[in-house]
């Protein structure tokens, strides 16, 4: 219709007529593509906002599970200490010198060990089986994974959050790739010594029995010693990884607990 009349306006060589054609078709154009921007920007606030909501049930999630495994690494290294204090050897040092991941060597940095955790007699007989299993990560990430196969991480307004939910999740991806590595090495390592001794590494031993193996086998003491380093080093990686966790989900919608 309108181009009819700008043709009809050009013949008729009224201007003016012509002009007024014109700004329509410019206006309209201009109206039609803010409305396409207005819509797109207002589909992609709703992606984002669920999103954000996904990714704040995840990471509570997770900081869960963060929780339940520093516990885990708490108990292996207080039953770990108590085994080898109570087999007479020197106690191991609180603390771990090994290179945490994803980060140079550095033999001069100091991991402390976390407070030992309250242990009773009854529970001596299973102080093996605390101290060589501890519970892996189970990620929750599969929000994050859409973003990143998706692209849509882009859409996120505030960049300084989108830049830290991909730090942490690298982080995590640290922490897992360590766990299957070494942390995986020295528990196989502990297991299949207590396994020449007899013991039962997912179940009950006579705490008596684990005590004079370690007096008379070095290298069951110091494969437990190990495996009390490493837990060192992890606890004290996964506290970090939860305290990203945390701040991170206190800048998402109802992230605060």
């Amino acid at each position: 219709m309108i181009l009819r009349s700008l043709m009809k306006h050009v013949r008729d060589q009224n201007w003016i007529a012509v002009a007024l054609d014109f700004i329509i078709v410019v206006v309209g154009v201009f109206i039609g593509i803010q409305v396409s921007n207005w819509n797109a920007a207002r589909a992609d606030h709703v992606r984002e906002a669920r999103y954000l909501d996904n990714l704040a049930i995840e990471i509570r999630e997770e900081i869960v599970a963060l929780d339940e495994m520093m516990l885990a690494h708490r108990m292996r290294i207080t039953v770990i200490e108590k085994m080898l204090t109570d087999a007479g050897g020197a106690p191991p040092r609180r603390e771990s010198r090994m290179s945490a991941p994803a980060s140079a060597v550095d033999l001069t940095r100091k991991f402390p060990a976390p407070e030992f955790l309250p242990i009773t007699e009854e529970e001596r007989d299973y102080f093996l089986n605390y101290g060589i299993f501890a519970r892996t990560f189970n990620e929750k990430n599969s929000t994050f994974r859409t973003l990143q196969s998706t692209g849509d991480i882009t859409i996120f307004k505030d960049e300084t959050l989108a830049l830290d939910i991909t730090d942490y999740y690298a982080n995590i991806e640290d922490l897992i790739y360590f766990e299957d590595g070494t942390a995986r090495h020295a528990r196989d390592a502990t297991t299949a010594v207590a396994r020449r001794h007899g013991f039962n590494p997912f179940g009950e031993n006579s705490y008596d029995l684990v005590v004079t193996a370690l007096q008379e086998d070095p290298e069951f003491a110091a494969s437990l010693r190990g495996l009390y380093n490493v837990s060192i080093l992890n606890h004290f990686v996964i506290a970090t990884v939860k305290r990203e966790a945390e701040e991170i989900l206190a800048r998402l919608p109802d992230g605060e607990e």
